[in-house]
């Protein structure tokens, strides 16, 4: 009898994580390649025109002063793109290689660590989840970042996965 029950209990705790799991990813032991030809302004493209929040491109002089944290002598191309009015940010960085990319990606948690540890909830309270929600993900030679809602993050994650992921 507890043997039964054991194993119904699991059975539906299985269920429910497996159900409860919106994204699916390759199975363990797949190889997942990385498509490192995209550029970022392919990137950038996709995701603006799905965001639910319009942004700004940062200028370099703005990317200078903000982004000093982020070690950008790793870096081939970016685009960063900004709210003025919000903490609404996100970030598409690209390594010269896979590397430089590990590299980059430290350096870039370093950042989201420091804006997650200077920020103060006085600012503005609406933007403290998107703030304790960053996040900075490394998928082949690309760094992204963002402090956005979780729907407009998970977009951000989910383009470049569209675009860059091959799975074999």
């Amino acid at each position: 009898m507890k043997k039964t029950l054991f194993f119904t209990l699991l059975t539906f705790l299985l269920a429910a994580v497996l159900i409860s799991c919106g994204k699916t990813e390759p199975a363990a032991g797949t190889y997942v390649e990385y498509d490192n030809t995209i550029t970022v302004e392919e990137l950038s493209e996709k995701i603006n025109n799905e965001l639910s929040v319009d942004l700004i491109e940062a200028d370099p002089e703005y990317v200078t002063m903000i982004y000093s944290d982020i070690d950008f002598t790793c870096v081939d191309s970016f685009k960063i793109f900004y709210s003025a009015s919000s903490i609404d940010q996100y970030g598409i960085l690209k390594a010269k290689d896979e590397n430089e990319a590990n590299m980059l990606l430290a350096s870039v948690n370093g950042f989201v660590d420091k804006v997650k540890d200077t920020w103060m909830t006085e600012y503005d309270p609406a933007d403290t989840v998107k703030i304790e929600n960053a996040l900075a993900v490394g998928k082949g030679n690309y760094v992204i970042f963002s402090f956005l809602s979780n729907a407009d993050s998970d977009l951000v994650v989910d383009a470049l996965d569209s675009l860059v992921k091959v799975v074999g």
